[in-house]
């Protein structure tokens, strides 16, 4: 594994964690409830895809772990473009982004790989 999917597994692994724990937080029904379980159905998919652990997944459920990892990527740079580049705050941000890129470009890849 190369020192981006490293990174980009930590941060996954990371933010994951992070939604898991959110979740009894939520009551059953409400969009908040929807909207995390679809973050963490997405974050799965990736860490799966980023570790290579061969599991197949269909084009659709590919296609839907677009927008999860789409949104915390816009939401992340959203909140890093606040702060001066440079400063902690948008150093804090700034890894977060480049894993969402990865991981959108590795959703990509793997969309195309099942349409060939």
């Amino acid at each position: 594994m190369d020192e981006k999917c490293e990174k980009s597994l930590k941060i996954v692994d990371s933010a994951l964690e992070r939604c898991i724990k959110m979740q009894p937080k939520f009551p059953e029904g409400t969009a908040q409830c929807s909207l995390l379980r679809n973050r963490i159905r997405a974050l799965q998919l990736v860490r799966s895809l980023l570790v290579g652990s061969g599991q197949a997944f269909s084009p659709e459920e590919l296609g839907q772990a677009l927008a999860p990892i789409r949104s915390i990527r816009s939401k992340t740079a959203n909140a890093r473009g606040k702060y001066a580049p440079g400063s902690p705050q948008y150093r804090r941000f700034t890894p977060t982004v480049e894993a969402m890129d990865h991981c959108l470009s590795l959703l990509d890849w793997a969309i195309s790989r099942r349409d060939t």
